[in-house]
């Protein structure tokens, strides 16, 4: 059986200087597509690499607080942090 796909695409209009538009240019020509398909890869990469950040900020915020002490001891010195063997 085969399904059918149906993409909605939008056009817009955007203001980008000449250097920038030249470097674009350039860029989608030396990945043989058009500049269009270049922004919309550009824009489509910054978002998932957003969305990745998010998961993961996320996955540590759920985690439960470790403790770096116990009780009515203090805090390790930095020089004494930085002279453990496992940091090396």
């Amino acid at each position: 059986m085969l399904h059918e796909v149906r993409v909605v695409v939008k056009n817009i209009t955007m203001t980008i200087e000449d250097a920038l538009l030249e470097e674009v240019r350039v860029a989608a020509a030396r990945e043989g597509i058009s500049m269009s398909r270049y922004l919309a890869k550009t824009v489509e990469r910054a978002l998932q690499q957003d969305h990745r950040y998010a998961a993961a900020r996320k996955r540590f915020m759920s985690r439960q607080p470790v403790a770096l002490r116990k009780k009515g001891r203090k805090l390790p010195t930095r020089e004494a942090l930085h002279e453990r063997e496992s940091l090396r």
